[in-house]
C-alpha cells in the first residue's frame, strides 16, 4: 500500500539505484524524462500489438487503484512505462512500491 508518506521524500540516484538493483526490480531503469524529470522506467516488448494493449490496460488499471498514474507510450508492440511522483517532480518510494507491485502482480512485466 502506497501512503501519503511515500510520496513526500525524493530519492536520490544512488538510493533510487540500490532500490532497483534487487529481485524482480533489475528490470527497471532510472532515467531522465523529456521533461528533465528523474524517473523510474520500464519497457515492456509485446509479441503482438494487442498483448502490448492489454498489459498497457492492466497497467493503468493497478496504478489507477493505487492513486499513481504513471506515463505510459504505446509503439506496436512495445510499451514504455514511466514512474514519477508529480508533484515533487522525481522519484520517491511511492514510485519504487508502485512499480515492485507492478513486477510481482503483472507477468511479463
Amino acid at each position: 500500500m502506497i501512503t501519503k508518506e511515500d510520496r513526500e521524500k525524493i530519492l536520490g540516484y544512488e538510493e533510487t539505484t540500490a532500490l532497483l538493483n534487487c529481485g524482480s526490480m533489475r528490470k527497471w531503469d532510472s532515467k531522465v524524462n523529456e521533461k528533465g524529470i528523474p524517473c523510474i522506467q520500464l519497457i515492456y516488448h509485446g509479441s503482438s500489438y494487442k498483448e502490448s494493449v492489454t498489459m498497457l490496460n492492466e497497467v493503468a488499471y493497478l496504478c489507477d487503484s493505487n492513486n499513481h498514474h504513471p506515463d505510459l507510450n504505446l509503439n506496436y508492440r512495445k510499451l514504455t512505462v514511466q514512474l514519477w511522483t508529480h508533484t515533487k517532480r522525481g522519484i520517491t518510494l511511492a514510485d519504487i512500491k508502485m512499480a515492485k507491485e507492478l513486477s510481482s502482480s503483472l507477468k511479463g512485466l
